[in-house]
């Protein structure tokens, strides 16, 4: 019964046992950086706490950069 079940699942394309695994797409360091205040303005956040988030998250970048050379 179950692998009947998988089997129609497989055919119909949506087959919830089965995960498609999917490669990240390269994000610049400045796009990830925007697209995750842009997530934290969309969620409602204070403006002065987006703004601590992106001193800390570009002193992060900068640190990364430096240890990564």
């Amino acid at each position: 019964w179950y692998e009947r079940r998988l089997r129609k699942a497989e055919v119909a394309g949506s087959n919830p046992a089965r995960s498609i695994l999917r490669e990240p797409s390269p994000v610049s360091v400045k796009e990830g950086i925007f697209k995750t205040l842009w997530e934290l303005k969309k969620r409602g956040y204070a403006d002065s706490t987006i703004q601590g988030y992106a001193g800390k998250l570009r002193t992060l970048s900068r640190l990364a950069r430096a240890f990564c050379r």
